[in-house]
């Protein structure tokens, strides 16, 4: 597809007979997203520089990323001390690979 949003309906079927199918409004974003963990949105990442954009931004008031949701590397809620703990292991100790929203 090309990049854009896509608004169809899902339908679930069941065999409840005073509700034999239910639709389901969905919307599907293609492209334009920052890759997982590309914290200072350069296309590159994860790597160092997003490392330090990471540090920078959370102790030192630096610029926010990009797209916040790149840097929600560990996803739980909100970019905190855990999403940098997250892409250390991940960078230097072969830990998981990032799971943004």
């Amino acid at each position: 597809l090309e990049d854009g949003e896509y608004s169809g309906s899902v339908f679930v079927s069941s065999n409840d007979p005073d509700s034999p199918s239910h639709g389901i409004s969905v919307t599907l974003n293609v492209g334009g997203g920052a890759l997982c963990g590309d914290v200072n949105g350069d296309d590159a990442g994860p790597d160092i520089a997003d490392l330090v954009h990471l540090v920078d931004y959370m102790f030192n008031d630096g610029p926010p990323p990009p797209d916040l949701a790149a840097a929600n590397i560990d996803g739980e809620p909100g970019i905190i001390i855990g999403d940098l703990v997250y892409l250390v292991d991940f960078m230097f100790n072969d830990g998981p690979p990032p799971i943004c929203e």
